[in-house]
């Protein structure tokens, strides 16, 4: 399951990069872009180009460093991810077959389409990732569990920010053994700046034996 999404991962990765360096090599070899557009809107469109660029090799190099080392997260790698849902991809889609047509048929309409559905993209990017930023997530396990009775694990959420709270947060634990594999969740509805909430979930665990925690992620 982790190698599946870290492989779609680095694949969208490289499209992104493939297809955003890929057009401004393009405009920069035959200057397409600045015959049909100017030097402004030009301008206008390296922007989100270089940002996708930027974006596809974060996760092509994110993905691409070992998650463990020795059965444990590596010290000092603070791993941020991005996975585009179905929406998303047909959304993108939509973006590459309008700019292609508006290119094709020098259409400025099209264009302004374009650039309407590139900005609320990039945007949501952009706060879907600052609300992840400077999180400092922590368990608190009990001392003590016994096979087949259900007990508490209180997990918490501190926003260390100043000014941007974080809305919709779910913090996904992976709970292994021999035997299974548990993955509880839990939502956090909104968590504003320089505060902490916290909310436990239950497990009932079946067997005997060591039981490995984590990774602890949290998405939005």
């Amino acid at each position: 399951m982790g190698n599946n999404r870290q492989s779609e991962q680095r694949g969208l990765g490289l499209a992104a990069l493939v297809f955003g360096t890929g057009m401004i090599l393009f405009d920069s070899l035959t200057g397409t872009f600045n015959a049909r557009m100017g030097n402004i809107p030009r301008i206008v469109l390296y922007a989100p180009l270089t940002i996708l660029s930027v974006w596809g090799m974060m996760q092509i190099l994110t993905n691409a460093i070992p998650e463990t080392l020795g059965g444990r997260m590596s010290p000092g790698i603070n791993r941020h991810t991005f996975h585009l849902p179905r929406e998303g991809r047909f959304f993108l889609l939509m973006m590459v077959l309008i700019f292609v047509a508006a290119m094709m048929g020098r259409s400025n309409m099209l264009m302004l389409v374009f650039s309407m559905m590139v900005g609320p993209f990039v945007i949501n990017g952009w706060i879907t990732f600052m609300m992840l930023q400077r999180l400092k997530v922590k368990r608190e396990l009990p001392k003590m569990v016994m096979a087949g009775s259900t007990f508490s694990v209180e997990v918490h959420v501190h926003n260390t920010r100043w000014v941007i709270p974080s809305f919709l947060l779910t913090a996904k634990d992976t709970i292994k053994s021999k035997e299974e594999v548990l993955r509880p969740e839990i939502l956090f509805a909104r968590i504003p700046s320089g505060q902490e909430r916290h909310t436990p979930y239950q497990l009932q665990l079946a067997n005997r034996g060591m039981y490995y925690l984590g990774p602890l992620e949290v998405t939005t």
